[in-house]
C-alpha cells in the first residue's frame, strides 16, 4: 500500500515531469508557448523544479496519471471483497436452512416417539 507521503512525492514528481522549462529564444508567441507547453516551470531550486504554473486541467492530468492506477486496484479488490462476502452471506444462508430442516426432522422425530 502506498503511504500518503510516497503518494505526494510521486505526484509532485509528476508534475515536476509535465513541467516545461522554456529555454527562451523560440518563435513562439507567448500564447502559443502556453498552449503547447500547459504546465511550465516558474522557478527552480538547485536545479530542481520548485513552482511551476499551468492549467488547472493540465495539473489534474498530471495527478491523475500517478492516482488512477491505484484507483483501479482498489476497485477491483473492493469488488473482489464484495464477491467473497456475498458467497460467504450465500452459503450461511445455506447452512442455516439446513439446521432448520435438521431442527424440524429432529422435533418431528420426538413428537412421534412420545
Amino acid at each position: 500500500m502506498t503511504t500518503p507521503s510516497d503518494l505526494r512525492e510521486r505526484i509532485a514528481q509528476a508534475i515536476r515531469d509535465a513541467a516545461y522549462d522554456c529555454p527562451g529564444g523560440c518563435d513562439l508567441t507567448e500564447a502559443e508557448c502556453d498552449a503547447r507547453h500547459p504546465i511550465q516551470v516558474s522557478a527552480l531550486r538547485h536545479g530542481v523544479v520548485a513552482s511551476v504554473y499551468g492549467e488547472p486541467d493540465a495539473l489534474a492530468a498530471s495527478v491523475l496519471a500517478v492516482v488512477e492506477p491505484e484507483l483501479a486496484v482498489r476497485d477491483e479488490e473492493i469488488a473482489r471483497l464484495r464477491t467473497e462476502i456475498r458467497l460467504q452471506g450465500d452459503a450461511l444462508l445455506r447452512c442455516r436452512t439446513l439446521l432448520a430442516s435438521a431442527a424440524g426432522i429432529v422435533l418431528a422425530a420426538r413428537t412421534t416417539t412420545s
